[in-house]
């Protein structure tokens, strides 16, 4: 194992932190931006605003920034809901041409230079015509006009009027592409154009003036531009376009609700109960022995209303629990020893547990070679895969180690204990580890310096290998904390953006299948009955989740009295 030095976010989610930090930064690759991402769901227009430095969710904690932000369309202002790692724009039914977002972050020094730092956004549907006048000419905006004989362009426009020689980059996934508007203000960009890429401008205008008493001597606007893709394109974003024979994406449905909001639990399905054991029950990035859930509870699927309390063992959050054979397993696990407002105590545990639902005992089992938590587990037969994860030896998280290997033990056998698998070409924690046709695959995590990967790697048993597969779409907190299910032959993953995505059946592309209604991470999906998923619990907007929604990914309806 590797010792390294954890840092956690807390300092910077005050309102000041962020903007010192992200927003002033001279290289635009190292700032945030607000974003308006135009796309579509269920057939109908949709729109959803972040800041960050790319056209997909970053932080959810910098949503603050833009709480402030005006938002129309048409120049009538609309609302917001916020969602785990962006707000919704509520369109009312209507189907805009465009819609616009500006913010007024202030008054900023840098370098010995003061400054009126402005963002624009625009989320657009349609390109419109050149001439059109704008509904709200202030700042720097960015906007796809059709052209006669020609495909549509961006043009480029200050206080209403087109302006050369702005400095323009495209962005695509990982790539850029860098540009500028000509005399008339137009760049053409078809990546742009097709929806394919956002677009970002930075113009500095030299216009000095006062604000609060305090001079400034410039004004620095930054604009950003997202087209809904159409067509195929579309399909690849934001889901297959409805039709009569393909209704696209799943709706979910809110079926229970938990006695105990908590994330980062033990979850599983065994028979007719859905099964929840212990977790995290507080605040994000806090703990203490207050805020780990002392109970083990089960619901019963067939009603959704009945839960009945089972005998707990250790109270414990980063804990897997996987089912077989009639029978619950229990796997690692890290608990809070400290109390409220004392230095943090997390302690990982190497308990490896059975427990029989006929007789409601926990009997021990060989422990794991050394304690671990934040990993996940599956079953490939009568073997039990466990990948991922880190070692926390006491004090704080600075203290953890990342796990090297990953292992397996019989579950036909338990008595010959764990044995290690072929060392993963990784280190991951907070990932996410399920089945398809016997192979093992271990999909997004946090990786030891901070970052989070969407990257998936596929364990191979009867080659004892391990691949690559495609990465999970999404933003840049797509991959922390998913989770991933196999039933009826396919692969289903679901991420922090609320949207589930199954693996294409040639494995090279993940097709979005449904959306929650509330998007989440540090949750459990679960197979329920009749082509059912089941998302249960977890984390949004940094508050645990009592609701536990199902869709159905077979096209069947669910039984009487779901």
């Amino acid at each position: 194992m590797r010792r390294i030095d954890m840092t956690t976010p807390r300092a910077a989610t005050t309102l000041a932190g962020i903007l010192g930090f992200f927003l002033l930064s001279p290289a635009v690759a190292h700032a945030h931006f607000l974003w308006l991402k135009a796309g579509h769901e269920g057939g109908k227009p949709a729109v959803r605003a972040f800041l960050s430095e790319t056209p997909e969710p970053d932080d959810p904690a910098l949503l603050r920034v833009i709480e402030g932000a005006k938002v129309t369309a048409a120049g009538k202002p609309l609302s917001w809901t916020r969602q785990a790692d962006a707000y919704l724009v509520g369109l009312g039914g209507a189907s805009p041409g465009c819609v616009d977002g500006s913010v007024d972050l202030g008054l900023k020094s840098r370098n010995g230079t003061s400054f009126l730092l402005l963002y624009t956004a625009r989320a657009q549907f349609v390109a419109s015509p050149a001439a059109e006048p704008e509904a709200d000419p202030a700042g720097l905006r960015l906007r796809l006009v059709a052209r006669e004989g020609k495909a549509p362009a961006v043009l480029v426009l200050l206080h209403g009027k087109p302006q050369p020689g702005v400095g323009l980059k495209s962005l695509v996934g990982n790539d850029t592409a860098e540009s500028k508007s000509d005399e008339h203000g137009l760049a053409e960009l078809p990546d742009v154009a097709s929806g394919k890429a956002g677009l970002l401008a930075k113009f500095v205008e030299s216009a000095p003036g006062e604000r609060d008493g305090r001079r400034y001597s410039e004004v620095r606007h930054y604009a950003t531009l997202t087209v809904a893709p159409a067509g195929a394109e579309a399909a690849s974003v934001t889901g297959p376009t409805p039709t009569a024979g393909h209704p696209g994406p799943a709706p979910a449905r809110t079926i229970a609700t938990m006695p105990e909001a908590v994330n980062s639990f033990g979850g599983a399905v065994s028979g007719d109960w859905l099964y929840v054991y212990s977790g995290h029950a507080g605040e994000t990035h806090r703990y203490h022995c207050g805020m780990t859930s002392a109970h083990f509870r089960r619901l019963n699927l067939r009603d959704c209303k009945t839960w009945e309390e089972l005998p707990v063992g250790p109270s414990l959050q980063g804990v897997t629990l996987v089912a077989h054979g009639g029978s619950l397993y229990r796997a690692g696990g890290m608990a809070a020893r400290n109390e409220p407002d004392k230095p943090e105590d997390l302690l990982s545990t190497a308990s490896f547990a059975r427990f029989d639902p006929a007789t409601r005992t926990w009997t021990e089992l060989p422990p794991l070679p050394s304690p671990r938590s934040t990993h996940d587990a599956v079953v490939v037969g009568d073997l039990l895969y466990l990948v991922g994860g880190w070692t926390m030896p006491g004090g704080a998280a600075s203290n953890a180690e990342f796990c090297d290997d990953a292992l397996v033990i019989d579950l036909a056998r338990p008595s010959t204990g764990w044995q290690s698998l072929p060392t993963p070409p990784f280190r991951r924690r907070a990932l996410a580890v399920a089945e398809l046709d016997g192979k093992v695959y271990a999909i997004g995590g946090l990786e030891e310096g901070g970052t989070v990967s969407r990257r998936v790697d596929i364990f191979d048993p009867a080659a004892r290998n391990w691949s690559r597969g495609p990465e999970i779409p999404g933003g840049k907190y797509q991959g922390f904390a998913p989770s991933a299910f196999s039933t009826g032959g396919a692969l289903y993953v679901s991420g922090a953006d609320g949207t589930v995505r199954r693996l294409s059946p040639g494995g090279d592309r993940w097709e979005l299948v449904g959306r929650l209604s509330t998007p989440r991470m540090t949750h459990r999906m679960l197979p329920g009955f009749d082509g059912e998923l089941l998302v249960v619990g977890g984390t949004a907007a940094r508050r645990s989740v009592d609701s536990i929604e199902a869709f159905s990914v077979a096209g069947k309806m669910p039984p009487a009295g779901r």
